[in-house]
């Protein structure tokens, strides 16, 4: 006998799987996105331990190349009865100090600038890092209230154990997807804790860079207060 309700729970259910079928293709499809952006995202990640680095070290090298003044000026001190080379010494020094405060000018707007691009780095990371935990909430929840119906469902209503098996392929599928989701929220996280420490550590060496030019600024002045004198 025809029953129209069992057709059209039959038919509904086609309707549905037809669209899983389809949310599986995106899935698929966005998966071979992923891999692509964690390529990106380990190559950023190395790119901020490098950039880390790189400002500690710079701040070292701001500290061991500092002018040591007192020193300086002992040395100059054995040549004060050459008026003449006295001078010429002097003026060495003064043109030695001089190139370090304008390559000082230049690490310190080179800093600035950097900062400002770590700084959209960071929020363009947080941003991303917000839209991937609202996605994983939805497909959580989603997984919660119908992942394991749809599952069943898809199962019992194969064909054939061939159509069952492939159908058990895609649930692994979309398994893997998930994985692959969760690792790049974890990635986009570790990248933003790099991003916010390679920030403070290039905000360090800008205050550094400053102080710096400014002790210089000092010792120019010292030492032209010595020639005069």
């Amino acid at each position: 006998m025809f029953d129209p309700g069992k057709v059209l729970k039959k038919y509904c259910r086609k309707i549905a799987y037809g669209i899983l079928s389809l949310a599986l293709i995106f899935s698929l499809f966005s998966e071979t996105a992923f891999m692509s952006r964690a390529e990106v995202t380990e190559e950023s990640i190395k790119a901020k331990e490098e950039q880390i680095s790189n400002a500690k070290k710079e701040r070292d090298s701001l500290s061991s190349a500092k002018t040591d003044l007192e020193k300086l000026k002992k040395q100059l001190e054995n040549s004060k009865s050459d008026l003449n080379n006295y001078i010429a010494q002097i003026d060495s020094s003064l043109t030695d100090i001089q190139e370090k405060i304008d390559n000082l000018d230049a690490q310190i707007t080179e800093k600035e600038e950097q900062i400002e691009i770590t700084t959209a780095e960071l929020e363009e990371s947080e941003r991303i890092q917000q839209e991937q935990y609202e996605a994983m909430k939805k497909r959580i929840k989603f997984m919660y209230e119908r992942g394991e119906t749809i599952y069943f469902e898809l199962l019992v209503e194969s064909g054939s154990f061939a159509d069952m098996l492939n159908k058990a392929e895609y649930i692994e599928k979309l398994s893997s997807y998930d994985r692959g989701k969760l690792n790049e929220y974890i990635a986009t996280t570790e990248l933003i804790t790099l991003t916010k420490e390679a920030l403070e550590e290039e905000k360090a060496t800008l205050d550094e860079a400053k102080a710096t030019k400014e002790e210089e600024q000092s010792n120019l002045e010292a030492l032209l207060q010595q020639k005069s004198a």
